[in-house]
């Protein structure tokens, strides 16, 4: 039994030693090579500043900006997302409509003062005459009625004027306020 022993232990020896040759024999693997890195060249150019991002942005004040005149729409002066000051040209509604109602309101004026300039000789004709009892007192009052009717009427066609004036001013849509535009729903050629 100690033979049998023996040679368990010389085969199990054997075994080992057969096992540590057989695992110092082998070759490591190779390293992996390096990644590959792609170079590039700088090169001096100009980058946009403005860029189209999905999302929402909300200014501290945030002021929209509507037309006041009705007509249709020949220009956007601007680009969404830059800035723009207070001042600054932002639409421009057609104005030939409304070029036409200053100048139709101007003849109207021109036409007042006309009749108030007319009324007023009148006026200055008749009173004389009615200090002499040469014209009845209901004429002058006819003529001083017609006077202060011109007078009126003048003061009216002014008015008009103005707000003609006024509603022409209205087709240059400017920004009220300096800041960062945004996005524009209008198109030229809109109405």
């Amino acid at each position: 039994m100690k033979d049998f022993t023996n040679s368990v232990l010389k085969i199990g020896l054997l075994l080992l030693i057969i096992f540590a040759i057989a695992s110092c024999a082998e070759k490591k693997a190779p390293p992996p090579p390096p990644p590959e890195i792609s170079v590039v060249e700088v090169m001096q150019a100009d980058i946009p500043i403005y860029e189209k991002f999905v999302g929402q942005v909300y200014g501290y004040s945030d002021i929209p900006i509507r037309a006041r005149v009705k007509g249709f729409l020949d220009g956007i002066h601007f680009l969404e997302g830059l800035r723009v000051k207070k001042g600054q040209l932002l639409y421009t509604i057609d104005p030939e409509e409304y070029q036409s109602k200053v100048a139709t309101q101007a003849s109207h004026l021109a036409e007042a003062k006309t009749s108030l300039a007319k009324s007023k000789s009148d006026l200055d004709r008749i009173k004389p005459l009615a200090e002499i009892n040469a014209v009845s007192q209901s004429d002058l009052d006819a003529a001083q009625a017609e006077y202060d009717a011109s007078v009126s009427y003048v003061n009216a066609m002014e008015s008009n004027l103005h707000f003609s004036k006024i509603n022409l001013g209205y087709c240059w849509m400017k920004s009220p306020i300096n800041g960062v535009i945004g996005k524009t729903h209008a198109r030229v050629g809109e109405f």
